[in-house]
């Protein structure tokens, strides 16, 4: 059931949204950047961020990346599925998802923030002023990155460039993971 209706009437005419944009049952969520003047390694970057669309920052992951951080992964997989894994080279044992609670897993810490500010509302501001912080310094950071990788692509060294990038994705959901743990406890 949903707190609010998803369909309205304005003069007439009924209106439907699939959902309001920030809702507490999300499970993840993004922002698709694509720049067709830059080249597909970089300029295609989802800003991709879990849980509670409200309550979370979100980080690059560049058309490019080759792998996501370990603790934005699901559940291993094991056997023929785990051969196929293109994020092998960073994936933790263990890995978690919505149904196997970890500190570890973006979504699980994500939503202990999210239940966090919805059980004392004075906890949103905090949350979203740590949004704003870190988003402003991804953005910050983008920039340079992604000059540096525009400069390996135009040298030819494509397979450079995705390293780059794809470790900067891998570090940043890193670090959110761990931001947001600290904010958290």
């Amino acid at each position: 059931m949903r707190a609010r209706p998803t369909s309205w009437h304005y003069q007439g005419q009924e209106y439907v949204n699939e959902r309001p944009v920030a809702a507490q049952q999300t499970g993840w969520h993004f922002v698709a950047v694509m720049r067709r003047h830059l080249p597909n390694a970089v300029g295609g970057v989802s800003w991709y961020g879990v849980d509670d669309t409200s309550h979370g920052a979100r980080i690059p992951v560049y058309c490019s990346a080759t792998a996501v951080p370990a603790g934005w992964t699901r559940s291993p997989r094991t056997g023929a599925m785990a051969a196929q894994s293109s994020t092998s080279a960073y994936w933790v044992p263990g890995s978690t998802d919505e149904a196997h609670f970890s500190l570890d897993s973006a979504w699980w810490v994500h939503n202990l923030v999210a239940n966090l500010a919805y059980a004392r509302w004075t906890a949103h501001a905090d949350v979203t002023a740590e949004i704003l912080e870190v988003e402003v310094e991804a953005l910050g950071a983008a920039a340079a990155l992604e000059a540096k990788a525009l400069s390996m692509l135009r040298e030819g060294r494509d397979d450079d460039a995705a390293q780059l990038l794809t470790e900067h994705t891998v570090r940043a959901g890193q670090a959110l993971v761990a931001r947001w743990l600290a904010l958290w406890v």
